[in-house]
C-alpha cells in the first residue's frame, strides 16, 4: 500500500517540476548570449576566489583594461576585461539583473544585435574614459598611478543593453523605466564625478544612439 503510494506521488513531482525546466531552457534559447556571459563571469569569480586575495588582485590587473595596457598596444583587454568582476560580491546583483534586464533585450533585439549593443556599451565607454583619464594625467589633474587600475566589469555593456531596451517598453511606461535605468549612472556623476560614473552615462548614452538597431528588431 505505501509503496503504491510512493509511486503514484513521483510522477506528480516530475510534472510539476517539468514547467519550471521548460521556462528556464526556453529563456536560455532565447538569450544565449546573456547566459553565457553569465556562465563567464560566474566561472571567472570562482577563480578569483580561488587565488585570493593577492593572487586576485594580480589576476584583476592582468586583464584589465586601463590606459596603461591600451599604451601598450593590448587591445585584447577591451574584450577580456568584460569577463570579469572586480569584486565577487557582485555577481549575484549582475546574475539578477542580467535576467531582468539583458536577457529580454536579448529576446527582442536577437543575439547579434544584443552583442552589437553590449561591445559598444562596454569599448565605446571604456575608450571614452581612458581618453579622459590620458587628459587627467597629461595636465596633471590625476596621477599617473591612474594609468595601471583595475578597469574590469560588465556595468558599461549592461547601461548600454539597458538604454535600448527602453524602445521595446509601452510609451505610457517609458520615462519611468528611462528615470530608473538612468538613476545610478546620473547619481554617481553628479555625487562622485569619478572616470567610471562618467562611463556608465556614456554607456547609457551609446545605447540610446542606437535606436536604429531597435528599429530592426
Amino acid at each position: 500500500m505505501i509503496e503504491a503510494q510512493r509511486l503514484r506521488r513521483a510522477p506528480t513531482a516530475r510534472t510539476s517540476l517539468w514547467p519550471v525546466v521548460a521556462t528556464v531552457v526556453a529563456r536560455i534559447r532565447r538569450s544565449p548570449g546573456t547566459f553565457a556571459l553569465l556562465a563567464i563571469i560566474s566561472a571567472t569569480s570562482l577563480a578569483l576566489e580561488l587565488v585570493a586575495p593577492h593572487g586576485g588582485h594580480r589576476l584583476l590587473q592582468h586583464v584589465s583594461s586601463n590606459l596603461a595596457h591600451i599604451e601598450n598596444l593590448r587591445f585584447g583587454v577591451l574584450v577580456g576585461s568584460a569577463f570579469w568582476l572586480e569584486d565577487t560580491a557582485e555577481l549575484f546583483p549582475w546574475l539578477l539583473l542580467f535576467t531582468v534586464v539583458a536577457a529580454p533585450a536579448e529576446a527582442w533585439l536577437g543575439t547579434g544585435r544584443w552583442i552589437v549593443v553590449f561591445a559598444a556599451g562596454h569599448v565605446g565607454a571604456t575608450l571614452a574614459t581612458l581618453g579622459g583619464i590620458w587628459i587627467a594625467i597629461e595636465t596633471g589633474a590625476a596621477s599617473a598611478h591612474l594609468a595601471h587600475s583595475v578597469d574590469v566589469g560588465v556595468s558599461y555593456g549592461f547601461f548600454a543593453v539597458a538604454a535600448i531596451l527602453a524602445y521595446r517598453v509601452p510609451r505610457r511606461w517609458r520615462p519611468a523605466y528611462i528615470v530608473a535605468v538612468a538613476a545610478y549612472p546620473v547619481a554617481g556623476t553628479v555625487l562622485f564625478q569619478g572616470f567610471a560614473d562618467f562611463g556608465h552615462l556614456l554607456a547609457l548614452a551609446i545605447g540610446f544612439a542606437l535606436y536604429p538597431l531597435a528599429r530592426r528588431a
